[in-house]
């Protein structure tokens, strides 16, 4: 709402905005009525949402809550707009991510002329992140920018591509922003320093992430980032095509990783892994090596067979995150026979499986032959004849066994086949000589 006062030529001017969330303004001055009809204001703003206005001039949706409060001057003819000028000094400015806050240090300067809004160096500071922005605006037909940013930011940004992603650490960045406002280019470069990520549900977590990540265009090219998963090195490349539709190309080479899956057994793998796709919709693909398998060293035969499904329980965030529109296509195998020895429990075998649905709902189907081995099962060691685990269902990960194990108790040669789904599993006995089954138990 507003005063206006009419005097002659002359109209003094009070006005007073906003509220809420929205923030508040006030703003005086006067104009004449005369010529080009000249402009004088001056005011004042608190807690002023910037966003909604930088999403409807650009175009772009805001992944930030900015707020700014403090003063400014407009003045000019009115009747030719090209010819107004103005001044702000910003004395607070947050701009707030889901997972980062950030705040000015110092005020902010900000000048109008010519149809240029120019932004005067100043520093941005949130948790793990300082660094320096500046540059200009020209609202010309297309309007164009020149912004650059330097110094340090934190990895949680990350967050911002996906609500399950959880990053630590900082990289240094030299970046600068050209061009239409609608399709702005980079050039720069972002260096990695010891960044950490892990996605929600996921069994593993990639640490101590270096390298560069070159700016050229709408393209980040990553040639080299160089990190481990659980002692083993992981070694990225590929690319990001940053329009208003995200494509990206992410191919992963992995050696001697070690992952806590399937569950009470980690897994040794190597392989190659590409992520690509897009914003809305990816694939992560590729063919993975199981070296080795340790299991928990208290495991035993009984806790595996009626226990919980060991190859359940992986499911990354929610079924309506970035993790459902990521299907898998994955070959896991094992080329050579895989060991796997707890305290009770010893086992000689062959992995053939494949990895499909989705990354917040990963089946596993194919099989896993047991070899050769032995377990203790009831006091008595159990010899393994044969073994197979097979899983056939495209909709969830079922393990479905056979398998036949012997033992002999005082001269009797019993022999013990195990069959069925985990949470199905059924037992039958028999032995030589031949004994009733009351008696074998």
């Amino acid at each position: 709402h507003g005063d206006a006062d009419w005097q002659g030529r002359e109209i003094k001017l009070q006005i007073k905005g906003g509220g809420g969330q929205a923030g508040n303004f006030q703003m005086n001055g006067n104009l004449e009525t005369r010529n080009n009809w000249p402009l004088q204001l001056s005011g004042q703003y608190s807690s002023l949402r910037m966003d909604p206005w930088i999403q409807e001039f650009s175009g772009h949706s805001m992944a930030a809550e900015i707020s700014a409060s403090g003063s400014f001057t407009l003045e000019g003819p009115l009747k030719d707009r090209r010819l107004l000028s103005g001044t702000s000094k910003i004395q607070q400015l947050e701009i707030n991510f889901p997972a980062l806050q950030l705040s000015n240090e110092g005020p902010v300067a900000v000048s109008y002329a010519d149809s240029n809004l120019t932004l005067r160096q100043f520093r941005l500071r949130g948790q793990a992140t300082n660094f320096e922005v500046g540059g200009s605006i020209h609202f010309g037909h297309p309007p164009t920018l020149d912004i650059t940013a330097r110094g340090k930011a934190s990895a949680t940004l990350l967050g911002l591509a996906a609500s399950g992603i959880q990053a630590t650490g900082e990289s240094d960045l030299k970046v600068q922003m050209r061009g239409s406002l609608a399709e702005p280019q980079l050039s720069g470069e972002i260096n990695v320093k010891d960044v950490g990520l892990g996605y929600t549900g996921l069994p593993f977590r990639l640490n101590a992430l270096n390298g560069t990540i070159k700016l050229e265009g709408e393209r980040a090219m990553i040639s080299s980032l160089k990190g481990t998963i659980g002692g083993g090195s992981v070694s990225i490349a590929g690319f990001l095509v940053l329009q208003e539709s995200l494509r990206y190309q992410i191919r992963t080479q992995l050696s001697q990783v070690r992952v806590r899956y399937p569950a009470d057994f980690t897994s040794v793998l190597d392989g190659n892994l590409t992520l690509a796709g897009t914003s809305n919709q990816g694939q992560l693909s590729g063919n993975i090596a199981v070296r080795n398998l340790f299991a928990n060293e208290n495991l035993n035969l009984v806790d595996l067979l009626s226990g919980p499904n060991p190859f359940g329980g992986v499911s990354a965030a929610d079924s309506g995150s970035f993790a459902s529109s990521i299907n898998l296509n994955v070959t896991l195998g094992s080329v050579r026979p895989v060991r796997i020895e707890s305290h009770n429990l010893r086992v000689l075998s062959d992995v053939e499986l494949q990895v499909q649905g989705t990354l917040a709902n990963p089946v596993a189907v194919g099989n896993i032959y047991l070899r050769s081995g032995d377990a203790i099962f009831r006091g008595n060691r159990y010899t393994l004849i044969r073994g197979d685990i097979s899983m056939t269902n495209p909709f969830r990960t079922e393990p479905i066994l056979d398998l036949q194990l012997r033992t002999n108790i005082d001269k009797y040669d019993l022999t013990l086949e195990v069959s069925g789904p985990p949470d199905q599993i059924r037992f039958s006995y028999r032995s030589d000589p031949p004994l009733p089954t009351q008696d074998i138990l």
